[in-house]
């Protein structure tokens, strides 16, 4: 025991000093280190996390992104390649957050709207056909 400080209390000193700088990097202000409930700092810590986890997968996209729109031109950057033109880029972005269901109601509904489509195809045809026999039958 040196001046009335246990080692104990000491190493709990030291860990929360040594911890401030780790709390301003996660966000936290030292109001809110110092004098708020000590599991602000696990929450802000998680929040950290989760933003570098989503600014690394950010960058990643990029990359794919850059990716694609390359070998996009890939064609023409080939010399002995007889394309003049690049590839068409994405018409769309990609799907990235999409789940299975939700892809399959998509797909559903792509579906529907062809058959929906076709059916009125099928009776703008019946429409001209009609109006030509009349046309045929009635000759005035």
């Amino acid at each position: 025991m040196e001046d009335g400080i246990s080692r104990e209390k000491l190493n709990v000193v030291d860990l929360f000093e040594n911890l401030f700088p780790k709390a301003l990097v996660y966000g936290m202000s030292p109001e809110q280190y110092w004098t708020d409930d000590p599991g602000l700092f696990e929450i802000y810590k998680l929040a950290y996390d989760e933003k570098r986890e989503l600014t690394n997968f950010d960058s990643w996209l990029t990359g794919l992104y850059t990716y694609l729109a390359i070998g996009k031109n890939a064609p023409i950057l080939n010399a002995l390649s007889k394309a003049t033109k690049a590839d068409d880029y994405l018409d769309s972005p990609l799907e990235i957050y999409t789940t299975k269901a939700q892809r399959d109601e998509r797909d559903r509904r792509a579906e529907s709207e062809k058959n929906r489509q076709e059916e009125l195809m099928h009776m703008k045809a019946i429409a001209h056909l009609q109006n030509f026999a009349d046309q045929f039958n009635n000759p005035n």
